[in-house]
């Protein structure tokens, strides 16, 4: 079975956030792929980067993240695009926030091996 590399873009990214110049999308048919977020969104203005949110087993979670170069172009496609029918699906989108996000975009994660939790006779 496949399996998708640590995205840190993508993979803490849940919906709720504050203002700022990324977006979550919420709803989109499975068959979306990063270029089709590009182009929907380039109509609203200059989008730095956008990508789907996978499974771990390489399947669309039908989300995706999308960043502008500024937060007055995230708050046009929030405004314009939220119920927007895309694939025959409304979409649901609001400013991004990142959940348990460790390290940031491009940053090491050197020493983070996953450990097992601790038991109460461990503690005693």
């Amino acid at each position: 079975m496949a399996s998708v590399p640590p995205n840190p873009f993508t993979d803490f990214a849940t919906s709720g956030g504050d203002k700022g110049s990324v977006i979550y999308v919420r709803n989109l048919p499975w068959s979306t792929c990063n270029e089709d977020l590009v182009d929907l969104f380039s109509t609203i203005g200059k989008v730095d980067r956008a990508e789907i949110q996978y499974e771990p087993n390489g399947r669309s979670r039908g989300t995706g993240v999308v960043q502008f170069d500024n937060g007055e172009t995230a708050e046009t496609a929030i405004a314009k695009f939220t119920g927007y029918q895309y694939g025959g699906r409304p979409l649901g989108i609001t400013f991004v926030k990142y959940m348990n996000a460790g390290p940031g975009p491009g940053e090491p994660m050197d020493g983070t091996e996953p450990t097992a939790p601790i038991t109460q006779d461990q503690i005693m």
